[in-house]
């Protein structure tokens, strides 16, 4: 199971790290020994109806995503995914007391320097406690609407009079006055965590999606944002999944945005039409080869088939909830994958289903502890593979032809959540919830290199039409451009 965090405690001599399984560790750092596990959190169930198996309970465990130790070391704290914060005696592990006051994930905490202060920071506010007594002090802000200045993560100053935060409602930092509660000031400038990124067909421009609704267009060879796509006097969503993608000749820039689809001139980065008609968010979009149709999947359970010129809607197909659609090389065939754990193929002229690629891991009840979502697929350019990726943290290759899986691609420590092939079709690269990126060998499956730099999930993946650059989008805010030629080493 992944570590969501690590904290060494005073001394040195131990470290504690908290886990997706919703337990905590505490080693010894001299010899890397496991001195105790500690549990306690919520373990809630999921329970889904999967198919041709009926009603499936699947155990879901609740992450614990921070971990404090605190100054004299005698107690640790904890927050996790089931809404509370957790105090523990760190020599012998024993429950102290349980913080209860957030209504959502507890995501940071830190000490104040003396030990008498703990401070939270969580999905809807920060929290400042009395750490002898688990008594929720105050609150910041005094509003405690969802995501309007709760926050992922959090720091004293070292004399404990200041607070810094991030802001979950806009892309700024906050600085805090923990004495009255006041805030000290605002430093804005960074951007959101990064949804969606693709590049144009020539390879020059780089288009990116953040959580706060804003596409942004650099210039792959300078770094320089080019131009900010703005839609005018409606604002665009920063809710539903993000996705991007430019037709083949390059002048049109697609992005699903809430329940609609915005076709964008990427030349003057001017919105040109949207297309309406999904009852849900969009999540996928895809132009076929020739630039003539856009497929769009959405969480409705629909994939919309739509002229690409005139915005008009072609076709409705109807399945399971679509998490993706990737159009064949040849324009004939469109894959979805579905959060029913299968994949769909559709014959595009006709409209019909033609053939379903079945986890053989549900037909036999073997699904693990998460739902068995697809979170990707895509077609490799010559054709002959298709690639998925999902929640049971594998990517899987299939013959288009035959519909036969031909293997299974394990590394990730955590959920496949984007996958993309090199123009070649030799290497196929994958991002996941665990924070890396990794590349493989089509050809034998077998893992060629892990990318290490984002410090949170990466959500979408890209080749450059040369190959030679890597682009990758994240949570933790930022664009990565890794480059990936042959001859460079795997830091690079």
């Amino acid at each position: 199971m992944y570590v969501s965090s690590v904290s060494f405690s005073p001394d040195g001599k131990t470290l504690a790290s908290g886990s997706g399984d919703a337990t905590i560790c505490l080693w010894d750092t001299n010899t890397g020994t496991l001195k105790k596990k500690i549990t306690g959190h919520k373990i809630g169930i999921f329970k889904k109806v999967l198919g041709k198996i009926g009603l499936l309970t699947i155990p879901y465990e609740t992450d614990v995503l921070c971990v404090e130790f605190s100054p004299d070391g005698k107690t640790l704290a904890s927050g996790s995914r089931d809404n509370t914060i957790r105090l523990w005696d760190a020599n012998t592990g024993e429950p102290k007391q349980i913080l209860r006051g957030h209504s959502g994930f507890t995501d940071s905490i830190s000490f104040s320097p003396d030990g008498r202060v703990l401070v939270s920071g969580g999905w809807d506010i920060i929290g400042l406690w009395d750490a002898t007594t688990g008594e929720l002090k105050q609150t910041l802000p005094e509003s405690t609407q969802l995501f309007t200045e709760g926050a992922s993560s959090i720091s004293l100053s070292p004399d404990g009079k200041t607070l810094a935060s991030d802001n979950l409602g806009s892309p700024e930092l906050s600085l805090w006055n923990v004495t009255t509660g006041e805030k000290k000031r605002t430093i804005a400038g960074y951007i959101s965590r990064v949804k969606s990124v693709a590049f144009s067909p020539d390879g020059k421009t780089l288009a990116s999606w953040d959580w706060q609704g804003k596409i942004h267009l650099w210039d792959t060879n300078t770094g320089e944002k080019k131009q900010q796509l703005f839609r005018g006097s409606r604002p665009i969503s920063s809710i539903d999944i993000g996705c991007l993608s430019f037709s083949p000749d390059g002048k049109t820039l697609a992005s699903g945005n809430g329940e609609e689809i915005d076709l964008w001139d990427a030349t003057i980065g001017e919105l040109k039409k949207t297309l309406t008609g999904h009852d849900k968010g969009v999540n996928s979009i895809s132009f076929s080869p020739d630039g003539r149709l856009l497929a769009s999947g959405s969480w409705d359970g629909t994939i919309r088939l739509w002229n690409a010129i005139t915005g008009e809607p072609q076709r409705k197909l109807t399945h399971q909830t679509v998490s993706s659609v990737s159009f064949s090389p040849d324009g004939k065939i469109l894959a979805s994958g579905s959060l029913d754990g299968n994949i769909y193929l559709w014959d595009v002229t006709r409209g019909e289903l033609t053939q379903k690629l079945e986890n053989q891991n549900l037909m036999r009840g073997q699904a693990n502890i998460y739902p068995p979502h697809i979170h990707s697929v895509s077609f490799s350019p010559d054709g002959q593979m298709l690639a998925s990726g999902g929640s049971d943290n594998t990517i899987r290759l299939w013959d288009v032809v035959t519909g036969v899986q031909k293997q299974t691609l394990i590394g990730h420590a955590s959920r496949v959540y984007c996958i993309s092939f090199s123009p070649d079709s030799a290497t196929l690269v994958s991002g996941s919830t665990d924070g890396t990126i990794r590349l493989w060998d089509t050809n034998t499956g077998q893992h060629k290199r892990m990318l290490s730099g984002h410090t949170d999930v990466v959500t979408s993946v890209a080749f450059s039409p040369d190959r030679q650059t890597l682009a990758s989008g994240s949570w933790d805010c930022s664009v990565l451009l890794w480059n990936i030629a042959p001859s460079a080493n795997a830091t690079d």
